[in-house]
């Protein structure tokens, strides 16, 4: 009769982190890392075949209410790509192309 009342008063935690010392030292900085949460603790990685289901996917996380933020390889690719070329194009007129050789040698004096 006695364990019906205390079971009454049982919580389930499905943090394993409560599990360990909150005064230790790896414990303290972890929550303070989740507590910022630009860590990148709790995140996950998925491989998919192609472009067109990458977007796809990406698309599907990023409306689901649990996910912060998504991000993908497409959020790597440089923008304005034609005016960059341009402005190195220009510098390799002017500067010459021994400046943007990789095999030019310095002599030192």
């Amino acid at each position: 009769m006695g364990s019906a009342l205390v079971v009454s008063q049982v919580r389930f935690d499905s943090d394993p982190l409560n599990l360990r010392d909150p005064n230790a030292e790896s414990v303290w900085v972890l929550r303070h890392m989740l507590n910022v949460g630009d860590s990148g603790i709790r995140n996950i990685q998925v491989l998919v075949d192609d472009a067109a289901e990458a977007r796809q996917l990406a698309d599907d996380l990023q409306r689901l209410p649990e996910v912060d933020r998504v991000i993908s390889l497409f959020d790597f690719e440089p923008t304005e790509q034609d005016e960059k070329l341009a402005v190195i194009e220009d510098l390799n007129w002017l500067l010459g192309p021994q400046l943007l050789n990789d095999t030019m040698q310095i002599q030192l004096p």
